[in-house]
């Protein structure tokens, strides 16, 4: 399970000079800070150096449960939040609570590069914890064409969802030229518009639109790492195929808005051809009105 903290670099600066200011420099780390804000549990994770993986086989929970504690700042029990506090205070001895540890920490489990950001694979992931950011990035580098030869295989057989067939739909209306589940800069684009505007689709239950959205923000980072000149449009989906711009999630809103040129929703699903075809298509439909 690939995992991630719901904070930005900034945002965690200014948590991290919270938690110091509420433990004394933390030298009171107290059931009551966790309990008003679980999400501070994470700065104590990254003190200590520990991933969510090894942090959750030590509290004997799953790494889903801690994940949940540290993606959104909220109150939880009390008695939770003490159990919590005695295992990191146990740990404390061992604890760097230096910002800059805190930051490199951050870094080295989240994958964010210090010149630009580079989210990423699971795979990825486990080696920069495993590894270092060094050694992970010289293997990487000696052998790329093994690394990703698993990731090429059978991207192109793969069948469409509903939500990419409507948007294929979309395109063979307009006559645009598109592929789909093309491999492209070591990413599986769901559909390529002349190697200048790719479409990332996502879907699922409403409860997990923030996740799918933080996943296409991801692959636009990507993308737009290898060339900034790339459109990236998102498409979000519910199950249903009925998702509408009100009922997306605030979160996914801002992950969409940080990074994506254009993103979409099955409400308005049809104004991506809008905004791949530009300001011909405009003209066109006014012709023939």
């Amino acid at each position: 399970m690939v995992v991630k903290v719901n904070l930005n670099e900034k945002e965690l600066r200014d948590v991290y000079l919270r938690v110091r200011k509420e433990t004394n420099n933390f030298k009171k780390i107290a059931p009551k800070i966790i309990a008003e804000n679980c999400q501070t549990i994470v700065i104590f994770r990254l003190a200590l150096g520990i991933s969510v993986k090894k942090f959750a086989a030590i509290c004997k929970r799953s790494t889903g449960s801690i994940d949940s504690l540290q993606r959104s700042p909220r109150a939880i029990n009390y008695g939770v939040a003490e159990y919590y506090t005695k295992i990191i205070k146990s740990l404390w001895k061992s604890a760097d609570s230096s910002l800059k540890n805190i930051l490199k920490n951050y870094n080295l489990f989240y994958g964010r590069a210090i010149k630009g950001v580079k989210i990423l694979s699971k795979r990825d992931r486990k080696e920069f914890s495993e590894l270092g950011i060094k050694k992970s990035l010289e293997r990487r580098k000696s052998n790329e064409e093994e690394y990703f030869k698993a990731a090429r295989k059978g991207i192109e057989k793969q069948k469409l969802t509903k939500q990419e067939k409507r948007i294929k739909e979309l395109l063979k209306k307009r006559a645009i030229q598109h592929e789909t589940h093309k491999f492209l800069f070591n990413e599986n684009l769901d559909f390529v518009i002349n190697n200048k505007i790719l479409v990332g689709c996502a879907s699922g239950k409403d409860k997990n639109l923030t996740h799918h959205a933080r996943r296409l923000m991801y692959q636009a980072y990507r993308v737009k790492y290898h060339n900034k000149k790339i459109k990236y449009v998102a498409f979000l989906s519910n199950n249903f195929g009925n998702l509408k711009l009100e009922e997306v999630p605030i979160g996914a809103v801002k992950l969409l808005n940080e990074i994506c040129d254009a993103w979409f929703v099955d409400e308005n699903i049809a104004q991506i051809i809008i905004f791949i075809a530009g300001p011909n298509l405009q003209a066109q439909q006014a012709n023939d009105q």
